[in-house]
């Protein structure tokens, strides 16, 4: 008896001149799409600190805003710069803009009081205590 492959079922789009052509284009969209490894963001515990990660080479640390909440951090900024050049008869006009936001969820509560942020390399550091939940009090039942 021959073997069989089965072969996956997609429903026929509604208007489509070329299928193949569709296909090809249809599996570049896997070089595009956003993962998790493409955030430029590390989150770890060291001891009783939570420790943000943020690799944003050549940003203005004095563009940079950092927001602490109890339950995440936000961090953000926008950038814009102009340059000119005339050189003889030629001229030169480059104009650059670059912004970035991110929204962090911890996974503890912290003190937002208590953040230490840092700038180094291109790299923001923020370094977060823990907040100590209250655990309650046990009551003996009589």
């Amino acid at each position: 008896m021959a073997r069989r492959e089965l072969a996956r079922y997609e429903e026929p789009t509604s208007f489509s001149l070329l299928p193949e052509l569709d296909d090809f284009f249809r599996s570049f969209s896997n070089l595009f799409t956003w993962s998790s490894r493409d955030v430029p963001l590390e989150i770890y515990e060291e001891g009783d600190d939570l420790v943000v990660k943020v690799d944003v080479p050549g940003v203005d640390p004095e563009k940079v805003e950092v927001r602490a909440y109890k339950d995440r951090v936000a961090i953000s900024s926008q950038e814009e710069s102009e340059e000119e050049k005339e050189e003889g008869r030629k001229y030169y006009y480059k104009k650059r803009r670059g912004a970035f936001s991110y929204n962090v969820a911890l996974p503890a509560e912290i003190d937002p009081e208590k953040v230490k942020a840092s700038f180094k390399n291109g790299v923001i550091e923020l370094r977060m205590e823990k907040a100590h939940k209250d655990e309650g009090r046990v009551i003996k039942l009589s």
